[in-house]
C-alpha cells in the first residue's frame, strides 16, 4: 500500500513541477521574456571546473587509500595482539578524521565550483541578453541553449588561471633568484 502511495505521490509531485514550468514558460513568452536553457549533463561531461574538480577528488582518495595501506602494514608489525589493537584504535581515529577532513574539503570545493559555474551562467546569460536561465531537461518547448557558450568561457577562464600559475611576476623572479644567490655563500662556509 506505501508503495503505491509513493508513487502516486512522485507523480502528482512531478505533474505539479511540469504545470509550474510550463506556466512560467508560459508567462516568459507573454511578456517577450527570452529564455535561455542549460544542458546539465553536457556541461558537467565537458566542463574543466568539474573535470579538476574530480581530478583534486581522486588523488585525495589515492592518498587516503595510501594511508591506509601504510597503516596496515605498521599495525602488522607489532609485535603482539594488544599493541596490534591499541594502534588499529589510533589509526582508526585518525582515518575517521582524515575522512571528515577530506568530505568537508570535497564539500567546499564542490560548493565554490558550483558558485563559480552559476557565475559564469548569470555572465553569458547577460551578455547575450537573457534575463531567465533554466535547465533544459525541466523545459519542454522553447528556449535558446547557451550550454556550448558557458562551457567555453568556463574553459576560458580555467585556461587563464592555469597560465597565470605559470607565470611568474619580474617581481617574483627577482626575489627567488636574490634568495638562491644569499644561500650559496651559506653553504659554501658550512663545508
Amino acid at each position: 500500500m506505501t508503495d503505491k502511495n509513493s508513487k502516486l505521490n512522485y507523480w502528482m509531485i512531478a505533474t505539479v513541477a511540469l504545470a509550474v514550468v510550463l506556466c512560467l514558460v508560459m508567462c516568459f513568452r507573454c511578456c517577450g521574456m527570452k529564455v535561455a536553457v542549460i544542458n546539465t549533463q553536457n556541461l558537467f561531461a565537458h566542463s574543466s571546473v568539474i573535470r579538476n574538480l574530480q581530478i583534486e577528488q581522486q588523488i585525495k582518495y589515492a592518498e587516503i587509500e595510501k594511508w591506509v595501506a601504510e597503516s596496515d602494514k605498521q599495525i602488522r608489525k607489532q609485535p603482539t595482539t594488544a599493541k596490534q589493537k591499541e594502534l588499529m584504535a589510533k589509526l582508526q581515529a585518525e582515518l575517521a578524521q582524515k575522512q571528515l577532513a577530506f568530505q568537508q574539503e570535497i564539500a567546499a570545493r564542490s560548493q565554490q565550483a558550483e558558485d563559480e559555474i552559476v557565475a559564469l551562467i548569470e555572465k553569458v546569460a547577460h551578455k547575450k541578453g537573457f534575463k531567465v536561465v533554466l535547465v533544459k531537461s525541466s523545459l519542454v518547448t522553447g528556449g535558446v541553449d547557451i550550454t556550448d557558450d558557458v562551457i567555453a568561457a568556463m574553459n576560458n577562464v580555467a585556461a587563464a588561471q592555469d597560465e597565470q600559475k605559470d607565470e611568474e611576476t619580474p617581481a617574483e623572479a627577482d626575489a627567488e633568484a636574490k634568495v638562491e644567490t644569499e644561500e650559496a655563500p651559506v653553504e659554501e662556509s658550512s663545508k
